[in-house]
């Protein structure tokens, strides 16, 4: 199990690292794909949803302020 702190997830997701984003995946990624199949009802939609979200983090990793929000509401913001 992968200790980082969600702050220090996101700072790896900024420099490029692939591992960061595979345990936030890892952390994160189930309460996306609930949320998601809970708003649309279909899997296959909710698992696309799942998988734009974690693309939008690769990209613009860096836009995260944890003042604003924590790591989760970000994400389910942007699902």
């Amino acid at each position: 199990m992968d200790e980082r702190s969600d702050a220090a997830l996101m700072a790896g997701i900024v420099a490029g690292d692939q591992s960061a984003l595979g345990v936030l995946y890892d952390r994160h990624g189930d309460a996306v794909f609930r949320l998601s199949y809970r708003l649309l009802g279909d899997r296959g939609l909710a698992e696309e949803v799942l998988q734009e979200t974690i693309l939008a983090v690769w990209n613009r990793a860096e836009l995260y302020d944890p003042r604003i929000a924590s790591l989760p509401a970000w994400l389910m913001t942007i699902a």
